[in-house]
């Protein structure tokens, strides 16, 4: 079927591949001369097929039209891209760019959107990629600080710092260790200090987390972590799973 005879009654898909030759100027066929995905839009497909379809056939095409979409469908998407893990930064910002500009364009062929409520799905995508951004920078700087904790030199080694380091461990050690999922309860910026307290244990902790982590984390951010206790009660982290995006 070639795009040049597509018309809405074809659905979603042939309107996302129309898309991509007209604006995007890309195109690709299978061996059945039908149009194929083949832009960052492929992933909405999927998203449709898999979460709204539950069709999970890896090569499957959404059946949608483009009126069966809603707000609530299209934002989402953010959720199904965060959960995916596989995808990098650069390509969830494409993901939502592309989709969009691809809203507008089809929005412009029959009004399915008034203006206002288009704007508002737009403004929630940007809002909702902003944030996913920060959660999976989190995650990334948090790998980056296992097995690291700020002590402080002793009132003995202030005159020559050096020596401490003589006697630091070169990783420390845990005297105890908490799994839990833990929400983020105050921050105290100044000093770049977090406060956690654990979803299941209650314990509460305070972290040095440096000066990107500081600025990326906000309160009430939940993120399941193997902390290590050493034996003065300095917390350090084990190991880190993906912040949990809230709904």
């Amino acid at each position: 079927m070639s795009l040049t005879q597509t018309k809405d009654n074809y659905g979603l898909y042939y309107d996302i591949c129309l898309f991509e030759k007209r604006e995007l100027l890309v195109e690709r066929y299978n061996l059945n001369g039908d149009p194929v995905c083949c832009s960052h839009l492929s992933f909405f497909n999927c998203f449709l097929c898999e979460v709204i379809e539950k069709n999970h056939q890896k090569l499957a095409n959404t059946t949608l039209h483009f009126k069966d979409l809603n707000a609530e469908i299209i934002l989402n998407y953010c959720r199904y891209l965060y959960d995916r893990k596989d995808m990098r930064p650069i390509n969830i910002n494409l993901c939502i760019q592309e989709l969009t500009i691809f809203l507008d364009t089809r929005n412009g062929r029959d009004h399915h959107f008034s203006i206002y409520d288009l704007e508002q799905i737009k403004k929630g995508l940007q809002r909702g990629l902003k944030n996913i951004l920060r959660l999976i920078s989190i995650y990334r700087n948090l790998l980056k600080c296992q097995f690291r904790v700020e002590i402080p030199p002793t009132e003995w080694f202030d005159d020559d710092p050096e020596q401490y380091k003589l006697f630091a461990p070169q990783a420390p050690i845990a005297a105890e260790e908490i799994l839990d999922t833990w929400t983020i309860v105050s921050l105290r910026r100044k000093d770049e200090i977090a406060y956690f307290k654990g979803n299941t244990s209650q314990r509460k902790l305070a972290v040095a987390v440096g000066k990107t982590l500081i600025q990326r984390l906000r309160i009430g951010d939940m993120i399941p972590v193997r902390f290590g206790i050493t034996w003065d009660d300095h917390a350090f982290c084990m190991a880190v799973d993906y912040p949990i995006l809230s709904k």
